[in-house]
């Protein structure tokens, strides 16, 4: 083995060639590499001769930061500790399953979420939009009510500039927002999109919302990228079957954990 470098990453050009070989897994990290969002990372990597073995993103761009990892366990092994010390007190951290016995040894990681990672392809893609419920798009003046639908799910960390993308979606009940969905991520260069901020007013439940919504979004995205993927927590079989009945399939499992140090 070559002699391994820890450093932060300032030339990031390598990085989207590296990320694009599993976009699922690197979703996220891929994102972060948008133009618009490029301000709020900071990258640390383990680089064996001019290659990167394992990188750490501390991501600024959220209500809380949030720390994402790619690469091998082995070299991930040696960045860790060596960065450690530039994160903040308080993170959001995505440990993926081979990741996590690297986490651990550093941080607490005894609350949190198991989460499942699911992909979508045009193939498989199976939109259902049932017959009465019109998706409309959704734009900065429905922000008040975008808010408000989210105030109990604190996690979805919706940004107002997220209704940019112009693939933000929602049925409304008379002037009720009963449900939303939207995207975290469209990247052109990767072709990926990334789904989230999906959510249904518990009053609006079972009626074929969500459904709606998520397949209007991803027809749309479909147009622009050719890979799509989701969260959804392990615990909410409900939300998973919404998301397979449309073609989305099971990638791998993952922990969402906010870390207190």
């Amino acid at each position: 083995m070559e002699s391994i470098a820890v450093r932060e990453l300032k030339d990031l050009n390598l990085l989207m060639g590296l990320f694009c070989e599993d976009r699922s897994s690197a979703a996220y990290l891929i994102g972060a590499l948008g133009e618009d969002f490029l301000e709020y990372g900071t990258w640390f990597a383990a680089v064996e001769g001019d290659t990167p073995k394992a990188v750490i993103l501390l991501y600024e761009g959220l209500s809380i930061p949030a720390l994402f990892s790619w690469g091998s366990a082995q070299h991930l092994a040696l960045l860790l500790p060596q960065v450690r010390s530039r994160f903040p007190d308080r993170f959001l951290l995505d440990s993926l399953a081979p990741h996590r016995r690297i986490w651990t040894e550093h941080f607490p990681l005894t609350s949190g979420r198991r989460m499942n990672r699911l992909s979508l392809i045009h193939r498989r893609f199976r939109p259902k939009v049932a017959r009465g419920i019109e998706v409309r798009k959704l734009g900065h003046a429905d922000t008040a009510a975008i808010l408000g639908l989210y105030t109990s799910h604190p996690d979805t960390f919706f940004q107002p500039y997220q209704l940019d993308t112009g693939l933000y979606f929602g049925v409304w009940e008379s002037d009720r927002l009963a449900s939303v969905a939207g995207v975290h991520i469209i990247s052109h260069q990767a072709r990926l999109g990334v789904v989230g901020n999906v959510m249904s007013a518990a009053w609006a439940r079972g009626r074929g919302y969500a459904r709606a919504c998520v397949s209007t979004v991803c027809t749309e995205l479909l147009d622009q990228v050719d890979f799509v993927v989701v969260d959804s927590p392990m615990e909410n079989a409900g939300a998973t079957h919404l998301l397979e009945s449309v073609g989305f399939a099971k990638d791998f499992h993952f922990d969402r954990v906010v870390v207190r140090r």
